[in-house]
C-alpha cells in the first residue's frame, strides 16, 4: 500500500515536504493549483536536520476539526488552522512513542 503524502480537503490540497517539513496548501480551483499558503513550524526545535534511515519519513498531513496536522523528523506534531494557515500549536511527541535504540 502506498503512503499518502497529500490530503485534499474541499478545494485545497495539503502537501508536507521532507525536511524542513513545510506544509503547502494548493488551491485546486485555479489552473496550475497555485500556492495558497506555506507554513513551517515556527519553533527552532522543529528544524532538525537529522538523517533518517528509510526514505523521507514523511507520512503527509492529516485533517480534522478544521485543522491540518503534520509531524517533523524530530518528533514535533504541528497543528495548523486550515482556513487561515496559522500555526495553532505544536507539541513534542512523548519519548515512549519513539523506538528504543
Amino acid at each position: 500500500m502506498g503512503r499518502k503524502r497529500r490530503r485534499v480537503v474541499g478545494s485545497t490540497m495539503y502537501v508536507v515536504s521532507p525536511y524542513p517539513n513545510i506544509l503547502y496548501a494548493l488551491d485546486l480551483t485555479k489552473p496550475g493549483a497555485p500556492l495558497k499558503v506555506a507554513v513551517q513550524c515556527s519553533a527552532r526545535s522543529c528544524r532538525s536536520g537529522g538523517v533518517a534511515c528509510c526514505d523521507v519519513v514523511n507520512r503527509g498531513p492529516t485533517y480534522a476539526n478544521r485543522r491540518v496536522f503534520f509531524t517533523t523528523l524530530n518528533t514535533q506534531v504541528v497543528a495548523v488552522d486550515a482556513e487561515i494557515g496559522n500555526e495553532v500549536w505544536k507539541k513534542e511527541r512523548p519519548s515512549q512513542w519513539l523506538p528504543s535504540s
